[in-house]
């Protein structure tokens, strides 16, 4: 039996006390999709933890990896400054991936791109969901 590759998603997301959404922005040069400024308050009044978001615009039926050099190639040219400036926040790409089963195949990532999430100092964290069609 033929397996179909699982449908995929990426988004890197950065939060922090000290992180300021719109300094990593200027400095990137990068458009974020989403952000929140260290001034927004939640529902509960309280004020929300600093959020610089950048997300894939790739199909779900794109590779994984294909959706992680999709973000990763914004970052190409400005590595140094990024590791700088992430050292102290929270940094996760986040990987929605499609439940492996006996019609969908296992998600495999290449040594060369886990090393560039690590020399980015990015957390690697998979969203499995299952696709109840």
């Amino acid at each position: 039996m033929l397996k179909t590759k699982p449908k995929t998603w990426a988004t890197l997301i950065l939060r922090g006390e000290e992180l300021s959404p719109d300094i990593l922005t200027k400095t990137l040069e990068i458009t974020p999709d989403f952000m929140v400024p260290p001034s927004t308050k939640n529902l509960q009044e309280k004020n929300s933890k600093p959020h610089w978001q950048v997300n894939s615009l790739l199909s779900p039926d794109s590779d994984l990896e294909e959706h992680i050099f999709e973000i990763l190639k914004k970052l190409v040219n400005k590595r140094k400054q990024f590791r700088e400036i992430t050292k102290d926040c929270e940094c996760t790409l986040y990987a929605s991936v499609e439940f492996a089963g006996m019609e969908i195949d296992g998600i495999v990532l290449k040594p060369r791109t886990l090393l560039l999430l690590g020399d980015l100092g990015v957390n690697l964290e998979f969203l499995p969901w299952l696709n109840e069609n």
